[in-house]
């Protein structure tokens, strides 16, 4: 059945003669016009879509379930004509403002304005609409690990949020689904720190919030990691977050409801001594909304979830002055449980992934010799193999492997650099679990 006539269902149960819908994004849901400044229209007969010259051709060719009306000067006067025989009018007053409620109760004197609640009605989403967040999804995934490979000591927050947001378009995206988020050192205390001047640094954690928008549908994604080395405090708080997160997910199942999931992760948290620190719900409806029904928070108590609803879950922790941790992804929720949409792991090999953004170590290629120890920000590196190739056409070139030497690393790709050489840029592959890497050096 098409979507249209979930409005003629609504009609029935709340016993209306008509509704007048002015919120975009349900009229887009309903009818599939994309335009705004236009009104939606329904009673038991039929359903209008009121709007003017810009929008006429473009709301013939999307809403298609749709009588299509133009109205002339004022869009009020063109509803009032269509509801006259109504006595009992539903609107959509969330989105109302004050003066057009006094316009409409004034052309449609006599009769009943009863405000309604609309926002459940795209609660459970269909195979189509779960494409489009996928969509969304993957462009966010992909743009974030493109910024990765950029991330370096000294970009301010604003030039991170900005190639990130410069990635997402560029893969597809129509816009961004809110303000990029990017927090970094004491500023990851910020729960919603938009980003700033300030430059990222070795010992900082820096949390990415962003979101792509796919034909309309959004997604939201949120990772921290760590310039430089996790220390004991990076690695406990992250830990606890990462912990929180996962129990929120594997409580996610039909029948819950959102302040009862909310519920498992703070007490989970305060558990670990910083439930003042969880300052935040555990997660919020999306859909072509960043924030929409179901509520995941202590509001929830009224909506059980069901299967085919989208949410996020976003545990966090934020000590003033020092630092934060957020992790969030978008989900949807199935029969047997959450099934995350995002595709960007956090965990690695069975480790937090906190990066290790190494920095620059010098060395020449005629240094490289198996068993010689070199090293990266005061991590000791073994060569365990090395080999100078010298192939037909192109440079020279070193492969070697390194192998470390310290216990407990949590890593990404270093920078090298080669003393009286140009910079590398280079593939590195993880050889075994965060202990060794291989690298391929230009001569």
């Amino acid at each position: 059945m098409p979507r249209i006539g979930k409005i003629f269902d609504f009609l029935e149960k709340e016993h209306l003669d008509c509704v007048v819908i002015k919120d975009v994004n349900t009229i887009r849901y309903l009818t599939g016009f994309r335009g705004d400044s236009s009104i939606l229209y329904a009673d038991d007969r039929r359903a209008v879509l009121v709007t003017d010259g810009r929008y006429l051709y473009q709301a013939r060719a999307e809403a298609k379930c749709c009588h299509i009306v133009e109205y002339a000067e004022n869009i009020w006067h063109t509803v009032a004509e269509l509801a006259q025989d109504a006595k009992t009018v539903g609107f959509d007053g969330d989105y109302f403002t004050y003066n057009d409620f006094n316009t409409l109760q004034e052309l449609l004197c006599g009769k009943e304005l009863k405000v309604i609640d609309l926002k459940y009605i795209r609660m459970v989403k269909d195979k189509r609409e779960l494409e489009l967040m996928w969509r969304a999804v993957k462009i966010a995934d992909e743009a974030y690990l493109r910024l990765l490979d950029e991330l370096q000591p000294g970009m301010t927050e604003k030039t991170l949020a900005g190639r990130l947001e410069y990635y997402m378009r560029s893969l597809g995206a129509e816009k961004l689904a809110f303000e990029t988020i990017v927090a970094s050192g004491e500023r990851s205390a910020l729960p919603h720190g938009i980003a700033s001047d300030k430059e990222v640094e070795i010992g900082d954690f820096i949390t990415f919030d962003f979101g792509a928008v796919y034909d309309g549908y959004h997604s939201d994604m949120t990772r921290t990691v760590v310039l430089g080395m996790a220390n004991s405090w990076h690695k406990e708080i992250y830990t606890i977050v990462e912990e929180a997160q996962w129990r929120g997910l594997k409580n996610a199942k039909p029948g819950i409801t959102g302040a009862e999931l909310d519920a498992v992760v703070r007490d989970y948290i305060t558990s670990r001594g910083y439930g003042e620190n969880y300052v935040h719900g555990l997660g919020h409806g999306i859909g072509l909304e960043i924030h929409e029904m179901p509520n995941i928070n202590k509001r929830g108590q009224n909506v059980i979830l069901q299967p085919g609803m989208t949410f996020t879950v976003e545990p966090g922790i934020y000590i003033p002055g020092k630092g934060g941790v957020r992790i969030e992804d978008t989900v949807v929720l199935t029969d047997e449980g959450a099934k995350v949409l995002t595709g960007v792991k956090k965990t690695a090999d069975g480790n937090c992934l906190i990066f290790y953004i190494g920095g620059l170590f010098m060395i020449s290629t005629n240094e490289f010799k198996t068993n010689v120890t070199v090293t990266i920000d005061g991590d000791a590196w073994q060569v365990v193999e090395f080999q100078h190739v010298k192939p037909g056409k192109g440079a020279a070139f070193v492969r070697t492997k390194l192998k470390i030497l310290s216990t407990a690393v949590w890593l990404r790709k270093p920078s090298v650099r080669l003393r009286n050489s140009r910079p590398l840029v280079s593939t590195v592959s993880i050889c075994s679990i965060c202990t060794a890497m291989v690298i391929c050096i230009i001569s």
